[in-house]
């Protein structure tokens, strides 16, 4: 309400008895309004609270739902695990006559995998088992009690026949022989197990007779190294052909050279790139190809270089002959334009270009360390350049008499 000051001097006692009257007027509505807050305020709350108890209720159904079908699924994979360990043991007994403890379950690793649901449906499963210290996997279902399946029980034994077959074809010097491989089954087979090692059935074993019968279904992996060989032809050589393994037989000028080629630690093969120059003789077996020739190391003017192919690359060990090192004086270009020159400034050898004529993969140049013996080693790289924003400066690993540099696919 609002009222003119000169209006209260005058009418002083009106005004109040009529402010007196307004201020009852006033309480009257503001008593309303809170009455009327009070109720709309006490309905929110009362809708509040019949939402929180209707998500609680929600919520409640739907990770109780959760909590139950995990509990089904555990309970099923549980049972079929059961399944599994019981096909396993059965399959060894009748196979093999012994009794084995269980180990492990492959699926088990993909039990808590955002794709469970997926791997619960697969038909088989690997268990481990192990009978006296030694570990072997077999290959059973593992939704329905069944006899069928198969094991890779005689893998050490095979590798080990398989070493003294190499050995003997290397006119009986002792080799360096690493050997992987895995079995080619179907494909609701391989789904979900691991598949490194020689897989039998459960109607066949392995006595020593017929090695390429055992080897048929099998991927196999084979490097060799030995000193002072000569690689002759073989039937075992023969017989890698026909089964499609891929094995690489590498002969050391000596024993100190191998051994140092062996300390070059690598998934799956030996120091090959960095003593290749030791490398007296070499037979390559690639897609059903024996190939019997030298390593394919070349000089040029001070130093010793090698095309090493990569898959990308035809699988014919010839590919290593169609790389060569061609003179070139343009690779200061590329420093001088990324103003680098500085790097350049103190040149041990001439400039190069290597030629690939289409093949992929590694080169290694090897550098005579007597050649570097008035240069801190330290201070030594090898500059290459593809272009103006590929280039870099390679470091040395050393190897015995060379400086190795080694230039990737992926940098070159």
């Amino acid at each position: 309400m609002t009222i003119d000051f000169d209006l209260i001097m005058l009418y002083n006692g009106s005004v109040i008895i009529l402010q007196f009257k307004r201020d009852i007027l006033d309480m009257k509505d503001i008593t309303e309004l809170d009455s009327k807050k009070r109720t709309s305020s006490d309905r929110s709350w009362k809708m509040l609270l019949v939402f929180l108890i209707l998500a609680s209720v929600v919520f409640s159904v739907y990770y109780g739902y959760k909590a139950y079908k995990q509990y089904k699924f555990n309970k099923q994979w549980q049972s079929q695990n059961e399944i599994a360990e019981a096909n396993a043991l059965e399959y060894v007994r009748d196979k093999y006559a012994i009794d084995a403890k269980v180990v492990s379950l492959s699926n088990d690793e993909y039990k808590s995998g955002p794709n469970d649901d997926y791997w619960i449906t697969r038909i088989y499963n690997t268990v481990t088992l192990e009978s006296d210290g030694h570990k072997f996997n077999v290959i059973v279902k593992w939704q329905e009690r069944s006899p069928e399946g198969c094991d890779n029980y005689y893998t050490y034994e095979i590798e080990e026949y398989l070493k003294q077959q190499i050995s003997e074809s290397c006119h009986g010097k002792t080799a360096y022989t690493i050997i992987s491989e895995y079995t080619k089954v179907n494909d609701d087979m391989w789904a979900s197990i691991d598949r490194s090692g020689v897989y039998l059935a459960k109607d066949e074993h392995f006595d020593g007779s017929d090695l390429k019968g055992v080897l048929k279904d099998c991927k196999l992996f084979v490097e060799t190294a030995v000193v002072d060989t000569v690689f002759d032809d073989c039937e075992l050589f023969d017989m890698f052909a026909q089964i499609d393994a891929d094995a690489d037989f590498y002969s050391f000028d000596t024993t100190e050279h191998l051994e140092a080629a062996k300390e070059v630690k690598r998934t799956f093969d030996m120091g090959i790139m960095e003593y290749a120059p030791y490398i007296t003789d070499y037979r390559s077996i690639h897609d059903g190809q024996d190939i019997h020739r030298d390593i394919g190391v070349k000089t040029k003017d001070d130093m010793l270089f090698r095309s090493i192919p990569d898959g990308h690359s035809e699988s014919d060990a010839s590919v290593f002959d169609k790389a060569a090192i061609k003179d070139c004086d343009n690779i200061d270009f590329y420093y001088s334009y990324n103003k680098l020159s500085e790097y350049l400034s103190s040149p041990i050898t001439d400039g190069y270009i290597v030629s690939r004529d289409g093949v992929w993969g590694d080169v290694c140049i090897y550098y005579p360390l007597e050649k570097l013996k008035d240069h801190d080693i330290e201070d030594v790289g090898l500059a290459w350049a593809e272009s103006s924003a590929r280039y870099g400066i390679i470091r040395p690993i050393i190897a015995d008499e060379y400086a190795v540099f080694i230039l990737r696919t992926g940098l070159y």
